[in-house]
C-alpha cells in the first residue's frame, strides 16, 4: 500500500514536471517565431553586420557574417534554423503530452492499464520520426552553413589540401526508441497478467 502511495505521488510530481517542460518549450517556440517575423518584415537587415559562430568539431569560429554571406543569406540560414528549431518545439511539446497520458493512469494507481502500453509504443514511434527529423535538419544545416560561409577561405589555401563536409548522423534517438518499445511491452505483459488476475477472481 506504501509503494502504491509513493508511485502515485512520484507520477503525479513527474506529469506536473511534463507540464512545465511543456509551457517552456512552447513560449521558447513562440519567441521564435516572433524573430523570425522581426527579421522577415520589420529588421530584415539585423543580421547583416552580426558575428556567426561556426562549428568546426571542438574549434568554435567566430566570423563576420557579412563578410562571407551574400545580401539576404544570412536572414535565408537564420530563418531554416528558426524553422528546425520550432519543429523541436513541436516534438519536445508533444512527447510531453504523451508522456503525461503515460502518467495518468498511474496517478491513479492503475500503472497496467492498457493506454500505459499503447502511449510507451506511440512515444516509440515517435521517437523514431522526431529523431530522424532532428538528424536529417542537423544535416542540412551543417550543409547550408559548408556552403554559404565557404569555410575554405578561413584557413591558408596553399597549406590545405583539401576541405569537405562529412556531415555528423546522431542515431541516439534509436536507442531511447528501442527503450521506449521494450517499456512498452512490460507494461503490456503486465497488462495481460492483470487481466487473467482479474478474470480469476
Amino acid at each position: 500500500m506504501e509503494k502504491m502511495k509513493k508511485m502515485k505521488k512520484a507520477a503525479g510530481e513527474l506529469a506536473q514536471l511534463a507540464k512545465i517542460v511543456e509551457v517552456m518549450w512552447f513560449g521558447a517556440g513562440c519567441l521564435m517565431v516572433l524573430a523570425a517575423l522581426n527579421v522577415c518584415f520589420f529588421e530584415p537587415n539585423i543580421l547583416s553586420g552580426e558575428p556567426v559562430t561556426l562549428s568546426l568539431g571542438s574549434v568554435k569560429v567566430d566570423v563576420w557574417g557579412a563578410d562571407f554571406l551574400p545580401p539576404g543569406l544570412s536572414k535565408v540560414n537564420f530563418l531554416v534554423r528558426a524553422l528546425m528549431f520550432c519543429v523541436l518545439c513541436f516534438l519536445v511539446i508533444y512527447a510531453a503530452k504523451i508522456a503525461r497520458k503515460i502518467l495518468l493512469p498511474m496517478k491513479e494507481g492503475l500503472p497496467f492499464d492498457e493506454s500505459v502500453y499503447k502511449n510507451f509504443r506511440k512515444l516509440g514511434v515517435f521517437t523514431l520520426i522526431g529523431g530522424g527529423m532532428i538528424s536529417a535538419g542537423r544535416v542540412l544545416i551543417d550543409t547550408m552553413s559548408y556552403r554559404a560561409y565557404e569555410v575554405q577561405n578561413l584557413f591558408i589555401r596553399d597549406k590545405i589540401i583539401e576541405c569537405r563536409l562529412e556531415p555528423q548522423v546522431h542515431l541516439e534517438f534509436i536507442l531511447i526508441a528501442f527503450v521506449f518499445f521494450l517499456m512498452s511491452y512490460i507494461f503490456r505483459y503486465g497488462a495481460e497478467l492483470q487481466k487473467q488476475s482479474d478474470e480469476t477472481l
